[in-house]
């Protein structure tokens, strides 16, 4: 694919938005998540439809001292 994603650069994209905007946290966990897919339809035995495709997605989850906050 052209547009490859690194997601140990995702990865570490997510810390440092976490070390940011929560400077003083607990702890973060930091989801990181990579697919590709392919769809196809067929109909009276031949191809109707056909996508390739990729997700890609990153979450954070940040903990002070009370808890979860994301």
């Amino acid at each position: 694919m052209d547009n490859e994603i690194d997601i140990y650069e995702l990865a570490s994209y997510g810390i440092r938005i976490a070390e940011k905007i929560y400077p003083s946290y607990k702890c973060a966990e930091i989801f990181v998540g990579k697919s590709q897919y392919t769809n196809i339809e067929l109909e009276e035995n031949s191809i109707k439809y056909s996508e390739l495709g990729s997700d890609n997605g990153v979450s954070i989850r940040i903990y002070n001292n009370q808890g979860s906050l994301g």
